[in-house]
């Protein structure tokens, strides 16, 4: 977990709804205030902490949101991940069988009808797709775009594959004495941390379109010292 400067104890946080990844958008902790509530609207959070939970909508408008960067009683942080396991899980969560696939006239070219196939669109077909520019989403656009990583100055940056560990630390490193892993599910720990399944999903891709995904995100890899292991089909940078 990288650190700014120390902050003094907090009490709340909210999170802009993210366009594309559900991890890639800062959050804010407000400082000096005496309400206990936790805003998040994300679905990887367990269901008892879920319970508890309101939409930013609710709360604060967008059009607030850049005054809100700017308050010094605001802790802003981000989480990010491997950029390759981010292509996978975004590719597993909208093109598997029953998903909602976003309406992209370039992907729809590509789509299977057929109700038998797993994914309405193979792997290495959209790999392809996102290498050649051939889609209108912004779901595979770069970390360093969807979470403002160059406008905005961050106090910390989380990496997901550790966020288990690094979440709580920052919450106990700025005062908050709730139980704050009850709000990081173990089943997406368990499925970030599955070296193995993403192998799999990466050797269905040929060597020349990894490379040229890795080459894709390459700002995303370098700027948050990612690394892979391209022999053993392997991510790297967060151990």
């Amino acid at each position: 977990m990288w650190t700014g400067q120390d902050r003094p104890e907090t009490d709340k946080i909210v999170q802009k709804r993210p366009k594309t990844d559900r991890f890639s958008a800062p959050f804010l902790i407000f400082l000096h205030l005496n309400q206990q509530n936790i805003y998040h609207p994300n679905d990887e959070f367990n269901k008892k902490a879920r319970a508890k939970l309101k939409l930013w909508k609710d709360k604060v408008q967008i059009s607030d949101w850049n005054l809100l960067l700017t308050r010094a009683d605001v802790v802003k942080f981000v989480v990010v991940r491997h950029p390759l396991t981010r292509f996978v899980s975004v590719w597993d969560d909208h093109f598997c069988r029953n998903c909602d696939h976003p309406k992209d006239p370039f992907l729809e070219k590509k789509i299977i009808l057929d109700d038998n196939a797993e994914y309405k669109i193979s792997l290495p077909e959209l790999a392809q797709a996102v290498v050649d520019q051939e889609t209108s989403t912004d779901m595979f656009e770069s970390q360093l775009n969807a979470c403002r990583l160059c406008e905005i100055e961050y106090d910390y940056i989380l990496k997901l594959e550790t966020i288990d560990q690094d979440f709580p630390y920052l919450m106990a490193k700025l005062g908050r004495l709730d139980n704050s892993k009850e709000l990081i599910s173990p089943e997406t720990v368990h499925r970030i941390k599955n070296a193995n399944l993403y192998s799999f999903f990466f050797a269905t891709l040929a060597p020349s379109q990894l490379n040229n995904l890795l080459q894709h995100y390459l700002r995303d890899l370098n700027l948050l010292g990612y690394t892979f292991n391209q022999a053993k089909k392997l991510i790297g940078g967060w151990e």
